[in-house]
């Protein structure tokens, strides 16, 4: 079996008609009411927040931490927004004192949760200062999305992408209780790149589940997955959610996603937390989900190798270059030791089994 790679589209709640006026809610979102709006993913969001942000806020430019995907400031940078880092510890924590003198009328600030950590009450403290000076303050859910508690929610926005987290073809969004959020993206458009991505998912399907195993279909699915990560990465306009995400995510039982990935995490740390030769960076706590396991090695790419040979396979957040993450820096160790081992909602407790012990064997060949 392999593990890892992503999630199969999930045909009866994508395709099954939704009740019209559940709303969709997310763990963060219990107790108090937020008006959200949806993308066709992450990116879309970020970079239509901050083009509102430019425009109705004055907002010029925005304190990101060095160690995110470099979708984010690439993001920002097509939006006209200048981006000027915030150095990260190793422990995903920034210098609040050094944020604060960095803080000008005409910014904002995007801080991140990282796989399950929570976000440090001084940073927590912080954040409603800035915000009682009027500073917007972007709060990044897409590592901890399903996690709920005190220290999420906190943002005058919150954004993420769905498509990581689910079995769907597409999905991002913006959230806020009380600021007024960018326009919905007109739903008449659908993007190339969610067709390709559906063609793709129903070849990968027809080739390991329906007994077709010809070279032809191999070949043209790898030809439309390649020329859907194409336009994935050449198409920047801003599109909205597919109705088929959309439906999925009216359909679903949210909470009981939240429930298998927490069992799935909190085996595979007790199976990890003591092999010799890798750390596993975060133990889960409370209502905290991380996206997935993360643990460093001083031998990461030999690691993922050994992994791949026995069909694992890992994320890596994030490889990133000295312009996004500088060479000496907290973020760029953390960027060349990082592995992240999926433990996700399809999963049963004998595949996370075999994932550690797949693991603990790649960790011994290394030696």
């Amino acid at each position: 079996m392999e593990y890892g790679s992503v999630l199969e589209l999930d045909d009866l709640n994508m395709y099954r008609i939704p009740d019209e006026n559940k709303k969709i809610r997310l763990p963060f979102m219990e107790s108090d009411e937020y008006d959200t709006v949806f993308y066709q993913s992450g990116r879309n969001a970020i970079e239509s927040l901050f083009l509102f942000l430019k425009t109705e806020k004055s907002v010029s430019h925005v304190l990101m931490p060095d160690y995110i995907c470099d979708t984010v400031p690439a993001a920002a940078d097509r939006a006209g927004v200048s981006v000027k880092r915030i150095f990260l510890d190793k422990d995903y924590c920034f210098d609040v004192s050094e944020v604060d003198g960095m803080v000008t009328e005409d910014c904002c600030i995007y801080i991140c949760h990282y796989f399950g950590t929570q976000v440090s009450d001084e940073i927590i403290e912080a954040v409603q200062k800035w915000k009682s000076r009027g500073i917007t303050v972007i709060e990044d859910v897409t590592m901890s999305l399903l996690s709920n508690g005190d220290s999420v929610g906190f943002g005058d926005y919150i954004l993420g992408s769905l498509r990581k987290w689910f079995p769907i073809p597409d999905g991002g969004f913006i959230s806020s209780k009380s600021s007024v959020l960018p326009e919905d993206p007109v739903r008449d458009k659908v993007s190339k790149y969610t067709d390709y991505y559906l063609a793709v998912q129903m070849m990968k399907r027809q080739y390991i589940c329906g007994g077709c195993k010809d070279s032809e279909l191999k070949d043209l699915y790898l030809s439309y997955y390649k020329e859907s990560i194409r336009e994935l990465f050449s198409d920047y306009k801003i599109y909205p959610i597919s109705d088929w995400s959309f439906n999925y995510l009216q359909n679903v039982d949210i909470e009981s996603v939240g429930d298998l990935r927490i069992r799935n995490y909190d085996l595979l740390y007790d199976l990890l937390q003591d092999v010799s030769g890798i750390s596993v960076k975060v133990k889960r706590y409370g209502d905290n989900i991380p996206f997935g396991m993360v643990i460093l090695s001083d031998k990461r790419d030999e690691l993922l190798s050994e992994l791949i040979k026995n069909d694992l396979y890992c994320n890596v957040h994030w490889r990133l270059s000295e312009d996004v993450c500088a060479e000496g820096t907290d973020g760029a160790y953390l960027s060349a030791h990082s592995i992240t081992v999926p433990c996700d909602q399809r999963y049963s407790e004998e595949d996370i089994r075999k994932i550690a012990d797949i693991i603990k064997s790649g960790v011994e060949c290394i030696r």
